[in-house]
């Protein structure tokens, strides 16, 4: 991320940055030496609605409640986002406090306050600019994943296709 900031942003211009919930992705936004500061202006960092959905459905195993998740994050209006989480206080108010720990960096502590506006796009005042999750990145992290199970098959690959050129 330092490397991004660096060479990509260049450091004068205002990113958003949207990504899953891992803890040394949330760091980096946390140390002020890397230029991904949010309290200084300098970027936004929210969490991918598709991932917070997934994660979501794994804690509440309804998939009511996951349809309604899946509608309200993306509401632009504080009305509905609202109108969305009443709807799913009503089937298990548990699931609220399950929903306030996500924008947390630390989901444990209790004296850190709810961050809705990193999951909700009602609550982050335009720095999403509509995007939610990327289906190319989407798309490569599947990619990874299938291809960490085929190594062997890779190589063979490789090698076949270095032997043609």
């Amino acid at each position: 991320m330092k490397w991004v900031w660096e060479f990509v942003i260049c450091s004068n211009r205002f990113m958003c940055v949207v990504s899953d919930r891992h803890k040394g992705i949330k760091k980096v936004f946390i140390q002020d030496d890397l230029g991904w500061s949010e309290e200084n202006g300098e970027c936004a960092h929210r969490y991918c609605s598709q991932h917070v959905f997934e994660n979501f459905g794994k804690h509440t195993q309804d998939k009511v409640a996951s349809k309604i998740f899946r509608i309200m994050v993306k509401k632009k209006k504080t009305r509905r986002l609202q109108e969305g989480l009443d709807s799913i206080g009503r089937r298990n108010p548990d699931w609220l406090t399950y929903l306030d720990t996500c924008g947390k960096y630390n989901e444990n502590d209790e004296e850190e306050p709810a961050k809705p506006w990193k999951v909700y796009q009602a609550m982050d005042n335009g720095a999403r600019w509509e995007i939610m999750t990327s289906n190319g990145s989407e798309s490569l992290n599947n990619v990874f994943k299938t291809s960490r199970r085929f190594v062997i098959l890779i190589g063979y690959l490789l090698y076949y296709f270095l032997r043609l050129s």
